[in-house]
C-alpha cells in the first residue's frame, strides 16, 4: 500500500511537470506567432566602404603598408629595400583617458574593399629599440575609414 501511494505521487508529480512544460511550449509558440521576426536576407556585394583599422603600435614603427590579394602575400622586406606604400593611412595623436593625459599615438589605415578578390592589407612593423620581431599589437576596427577623416 505504501509503495502504491509513492508510485501514485510520483505519477502525479511527473504529470504536473509534463502539463507545465506543454503549457510553456504552447504559450511560447503563441508569443512567437504574435511577434514574428523578420528574416535577414543575404546579398553578395562586389565592394563595400573601406573599414578603418586603428593600430596602437606603442614603440613599434610601421615599416610598410601594402594592399595585396590572398594568393599573393609578399615575404618580409628588409628596411633598406622597403617599397613605396600603397595604402592610405593617418597618424593620430591623442590623450590617453587613463594615463594622466599623456599623449599616445595611433595609426589609422584604410582597410580592404575588394571582396570578390579577397583583398587584404599587409602591414610590416619593427620595434624601435631592437631588430626583433614581435607578435602582438593592439587594434580596433571601425566601419568606415571616411568617418575618421570627417
Amino acid at each position: 500500500n505504501v509503495f502504491t501511494v509513492i508510485l501514485v505521487l510520483i505519477y502525479l508529480l511527473l504529470t504536473t511537470v509534463a502539463v507545465f512544460l506543454a503549457y510553456q511550449t504552447i504559450s511560447d509558440f503563441m508569443e512567437k506567432l504574435n511577434h514574428p521576426v523578420m528574416s535577414v536576407s543575404y546579398k553578395e556585394v562586389e565592394e563595400f566602404p573601406a573599414p578603418g583599422i586603428a593600430l596602437y603600435p606603442g614603440k613599434a614603427q610601421l615599416l610598410s603598408c601594402m594592399h595585396h590579394y590572398h594568393d599573393n602575400i609578399p615575404p618580409l622586406v628588409a628596411r633598406d629595400r622597403l617599397k613605396e606604400r600603397n595604402c592610405i593611412k593617418e597618424e593620430v595623436i591623442y590623450h590617453g583617458p587613463y594615463s594622466n593625459q599623456t599623449q599616445k599615438r595611433a595609426v589609422v589605415v584604410r582597410g580592404p574593399t575588394d571582396v570578390r578578390n579577397r583583398e587584404l592589407v599587409f602591414l610590416q612593423f619593427s620595434r624601435n629599440e631592437t631588430e626583433e620581431d614581435f607578435s602582438a599589437i593592439s587594434y580596433m576596427i571601425f566601419s568606415k575609414f571616411s568617418d575618421m577623416v570627417k
